[in-house]
């Protein structure tokens, strides 16, 4: 199953080790990740303790080497909030590794009902994921500020005076793909161990 992905909120908090094989054992070779728990988590109705791949670099590690075993990879770097009265670009820590451990692209989402000020984050954020070689994906929903495309679509614009565009994308929940100009995007830096 190369073309279909597991999503990290729909296992509810469940340890991401532990996650990496359950998707393999499916037969399936993507899945979501995000640094660390935070406020946003999704539903943790089994009690699984919080991780920070971000504070526990032995965590990373093992993290690192259940995706390399299973031959699973991190097609989507989530736990990107917009939120009033943050810059989403403050946590370039949680993206740096989350791109260490492999992600090809990094989605965000927006809680701010100021969607002027959310697509300004979502450029900054979209130019900070290219610098690392990542696209980025912009999740919309009708729970969300951001209800549907045709509010994504001004991020996109907002995206173009920053390098990016929004490129409508099918991915678990309806998703805009934020991308450099030119649909390429920059040179990626190697990984650690790649040279």
């Amino acid at each position: 199953m190369d073309d279909v992905g597991i999503e990290y909120q729909t296992v509810l908090g469940y340890p991401p080790v532990e996650f990496v094989h359950l998707a393999a054992d499916l037969g399936c070779h993507a899945i979501s990740m995000k640094a660390s728990t935070g406020p946003y988590n999704a539903a943790n109705p089994y009690g699984y303790g919080d991780f920070s791949f971000l504070e526990d670099v032995g965590g990373r590690r093992q993290m690192a080497a259940a995706l390399r075993e299973r031959a699973v990879a991190i097609s989507l770097a989530e736990g990107f909030v917009v939120i009033p009265g943050a810059d989403l670009t403050d946590d370039l820590a949680s993206l740096d590794v989350m791109w260490e451990l492999g992600a090809t692209r990094a989605n965000v989402v927006t809680m701010d009902a100021d969607l002027g000020r959310s697509f300004d984050q979502f450029a900054a954020f979209a130019e900070a994921a290219a610098d690392r070689g990542l696209q980025t994906t912009l999740e919309f929903a009708n729970s969300l500020p951001l209800v549907d495309i045709m509010l994504a679509l001004p991020a996109g614009a907002a995206g173009r005076r920053r390098g990016s565009h929004a490129v409508p994308r099918r991915r678990g929940h309806a998703r805009a793909d934020l991308r450099p100009a030119g649909g390429r995007g920059r040179p990626r830096r190697p990984r650690p161990g790649q040279g």
